[in-house]
């Protein structure tokens, strides 16, 4: 009993509480407890974003990329352009705003642009 109990108390907080909520709720519980508390669904992008962070092949899985990684990205292109702006090269600006337009759609430049925005780039 004594390496049941040490084992079971050695796991880590998060894992003991996803065995704790799956065993309890089951998916549909919790599922039903983020329509009853609407306030769990942010947590729930937060832990998401936190495993996608520690696990990168998880992107993939969940379909999600954490807001520092996609903050970063955001940045390093924004100082690309100011850069481009600044040279005397200006097809080099005009190739990237001619592919960033080709990968991204409309909801994505809001994205961008908010995220520009909020961090003044």
């Amino acid at each position: 009993m004594g390496k049941l109990y040490e084992s079971e108390h050695n796991r880590s907080l998060v894992r003991r509480i996803w065995s704790w909520a799956l065993g309890t709720l089951g998916v549909g519980g919790v599922i039903a407890a983020c329509i009853l508390f609407p306030a769990l669904i942010p947590l729930a992008g937060s832990l998401v974003g936190w495993l996608v962070g520690r696990a990168p092949g998880l992107a993939g899985w969940f379909g999600v990329v954490g807001k520092k990684a996609f903050d970063s990205v955001v940045t390093g292109v924004g100082k690309a352009r100011s850069e481009f702006k600044k040279s005397e090269k200006p097809e080099s600006l005009e190739l990237l705003n001619t592919e960033l337009a080709k990968a991204t759609d409309r909801a994505d430049r809001k994205i961008i642009d908010a995220r520009r925005e909020a961090l003044n780039v």
